[in-house]
C-alpha cells in the first residue's frame, strides 16, 4: 500500500467519523426537546423519562449484573466489567425511567446501532432493564413504546430485538405490540448463572411504517 493510498484512506475515514459524529449531534437534537418527559404507568404511577447521567450510567450497569444473575435477558459474561458496558454505550443514546416523587431509577432504555446492519447506522439495537421488583408492573412495555417512538422520531428505519429464548416477559411484549418479524435464532445467544447456554431469538420491524399509538 503506497503513501497515497494511505492518506486517501484515512481521509475517508475522517469523514466519515465526521459524518458518524454529525448525525449522532443531529439525531440527538431531534429529541432534545421531548425530555425530560412526565408519563404514568397503567398503576398510575408518575414517571419521568430523561437523558441518562453518568452515575445512572453505572447504576444501570449494576441492574444488567442483577438481570444476568436471575438469568433474565443478560448473559453473566456478557458485560464482564463496568468500563466494558461504558465502551459498549459509547455511541448510544440513553435514557432512563424514574419514580416522578422519589426519582428513583426504575428502568433504562438504550438505542444502540444494530449490530446486524452492516451500513450506516439506520438500524436500532435496543436495550431495555427493568429493576427486579418493578418487573410485571407494565414498565417493559412502556419502555419498548418508548422506544419504537423514539426511534421513529430519529430517523431509524428498522429495528433489531434480541432477546433470550427464556425472556417470555419481553416476548409477550412484542407479540402484544406487534409489527415485528422472528427472523432468526441464534443457538449460543447467552450463558446463564448455571453454566447453560441459552438461544436467542431475533426480532425484526420496519419503522419506515411505524405509526404512533
Amino acid at each position: 500500500m503506497n503513501v497515497q493510498v494511505l492518506y486517501d484512506f484515512f481521509q475517508i475515514a475522517s469523514k466519515l467519523k465526521r459524518y458518524g459524529m454529525m448525525l449522532r449531534e443531529e439525531r440527538h437534537q431531534r429529541i432534545l426537546t421531548q425530555l425530560p418527559l412526565v408519563a404514568q404507568l397503567p398503576d398510575n404511577r408518575e414517571i419521568v423519562v430523561d437523558w441518562m447521567t453518568d452515575d445512572q450510567v453505572t447504576e444501570t450497569y449494576i441492574l444488567i449484573q442483577q438481570c444476568a444473575e436471575d438469568g433474565h435477558g443478560f448473559g453473566v459474561d456478557e458485560f464482564q466489567t463496568e468500563e466494558e458496558f461504558r465502551e459498549e454505550m459509547r455511541d448510544s443514546l440513553c435514557f432512563v425511567v424514574l419514580d416522578e416523587p422519589t426519582k428513583e431509577l426504575l428502568a433504562s432504555f438504550i438505542l444502540s446501532s444494530s449490530k446486524f446492519y452492516r451500513g450506516s447506522p439506520d438500524a436500532v439495537d435496543p436495550y431495555i432493564i427493568v429493576r427486579p421488583n418493578d418487573r410485571q408492573k407494565g414498565i417493559g412495555e412502556f419502555c419498548m413504546r418508548k422506544v419504537l417512538e423514539f426511534s421513529e422520531m430519529l430517523g431509524y428505519q428498522g429495528m433489531y430485538v434480541d432477546t433470550f429464548c427464556n425472556n417470555v416477559g419481553m416476548q409477550k411484549i412484542i407479540s402484544k405490540l406487534g409489527g415485528f418479524i422472528k427472523c432468526g435464532c441464534l443457538p449460543m445467544g447467552g450463558k446463564l448463572k448455571n453454566g447453560n447456554v441459552v438461544a436467542s431469538l431475533i426480532f425484526f420491524r420496519d419503522l419506515t411504517t411505524y405509526s404512533n399509538g
